[in-house]
C-alpha cells in the first residue's frame, strides 16, 4: 500500500513515496528555522501525534502533525494539520455549497 499524505492546502489527499516526499522536505524546509517547538507529543506503537508551534514570516503557525507507520517503520499515512488554515478551508467550502443554491437570488440583489 502507498503512503497517504493529507494537507489543508490540498484538497485531495497525495499518494506514493515520490510526491510525499517532496511534501514532507517542503514541510520540514520551512520548519527548520530555528522557530520549531513542540508543545506536546503522544506516541503509539504504530503512530504518534504532535502539537507545533512555527514562526513562519514573523506569524506564529500553530499545528498538529498525525502520522502512522507500518512494522518496518515506514509511513504509512501523515496529516498536517494547520488550525487557522483548516478552518478558512471549511469555511470556504461551506460557503460555496451555499452560494451555488442562492446564486440566482444573490445576484439580482447585488
Amino acid at each position: 500500500m502507498d503512503a497517504v499524505f493529507h494537507w489543508p492546502v490540498v484538497y485531495r489527499p497525495q499518494v506514493g513515496k515520490s510526491i510525499i516526499s517532496k511534501y514532507l522536505n517542503a514541510a520540514f524546509g520551512i520548519r527548520l528555522n530555528g522557530s520549531l517547538s513542540y508543545v506536546c507529543e503522544a506516541h503509539g506503537k504504530a503512530n504518534a501525534i504532535t502539537d507545533f508551534e512555527v514562526e513562519i514570516q514573523g506569524a506564529l503557525v500553530k499545528g498538529v502533525d498525525m502520522i502512522s507507520w507500518n512494522d518496518a517503520g515506514l509511513i504509512t499515512e501523515c496529516k498536517l494539520m494547520i488550525s487557522l488554515l483548516y478552518k478558512v478551508s471549511i469555511t470556504h467550502q461551506k460557503m460555496s455549497t451555499m452560494l451555488k443554491g442562492h446564486k440566482k437570488s444573490l445576484s439580482a440583489k447585488v
